[in-house]
């Protein structure tokens, strides 16, 4: 184990460790669109495509708003939300068949349309690593699951590293919540003084490290403009993440 004052790194996922490029966000988002518009007119359900795409994203900015507040859901309700939002009370009225169908969709759309690794994260977690750090990931699930990304997670390679993964959907917080930091730090053994969470987000990933006692850098050049804490430092990319480290451990 580490000896000095930083002994655990934990790090958000999405524009930290992993990056959609090539429109991939918005590619799943109409996959899962048209899968769900096909499975329901299979079963005699015919709805404009304007209508379900509406009610994606309108599930979207509220399941949002719901993580703004620390919270999450599970994928499942999520899922039930937005087909309600559709027609009230369609997710149960559909049958198992076609229901199942447009979960496994939602879920493909993962896997069809991936997101890719930044540049140098294995290179900079097996450095991280070397030097004793204990690593984790605390990641805001968002649409697809941690189940499928921690899947995905472990094919990249990603996971070998981490003690600790993580997703706010199965423990139903999310950052900037403080319990979801306890919970992984727990998890590692180690106090929130001697951790340093790494996040592109002010307002959950700075803002909740700093709630409960750690350190937090700050990836990329987002503003931290109303967020009532700054960063102990910034990053413009995780190449240069080991050196800050060191700085902060001196």
């Amino acid at each position: 184990m580490k000896s000095g004052n930083i002994q655990a790194v934990t790090f958000d996922l999405w524009n930290t460790l992993i990056v959609d490029s090539g429109g991939g966000g918005r590619s799943r988002a109409d996959r899962r669109i048209e899968a769900t518009v096909v499975a329901l007119k299979d079963c005699g359900r015919d709805y404009p495509v304007e209508r379900v795409e509406e009610a994606y994203w309108a599930s979207q900015q509220r399941f949002e708003q719901v993580r703004i507040r620390g919270l999450d859901t599970r994928f499942e309700v999520q899922l039930d939300y937005f087909l309600d939002i559709i027609e009230d009370g369609l997710a149960r009225a559909i049958d198992p068949g076609p229901k199942e169908i447009i979960t496994s969709q939602h879920l493909n759309a993962y896997l069809e349309y991936p997101p890719t690794l930044m540049p140098g994260a294995l290179e900079v977690l097996d450095t991280l690593t070397g030097h004793g750090y204990k690593i984790a990931l605390i990641c805001n699930s968002g649409t697809t699951p941690g189940s499928l990304q921690r899947k995905w997670l472990e094919e990249q390679g990603i996971a070998s590293y981490m003690k600790v993964l993580t997703f706010s959907d199965e423990e139903e917080l999310a950052k900037p919540s403080a319990e979801i930091f306890f919970t992984t730090l727990r998890a590692l053994d180690v106090l929130p003084h001697l951790s340093v969470h790494i996040g592109d987000r002010p307002e959950t990933d700075i803002l909740g490290a700093k709630r409960v006692g750690m350190r937090a850098i700050l990836i990329g050049g987002e503003s931290c403009d109303g967020v009532p804490v700054e960063p102990d430092a910034r990053v413009q990319c995780l190449a240069e993440l080991p050196a800050v480290l060191e700085e902060l451990q001196g």
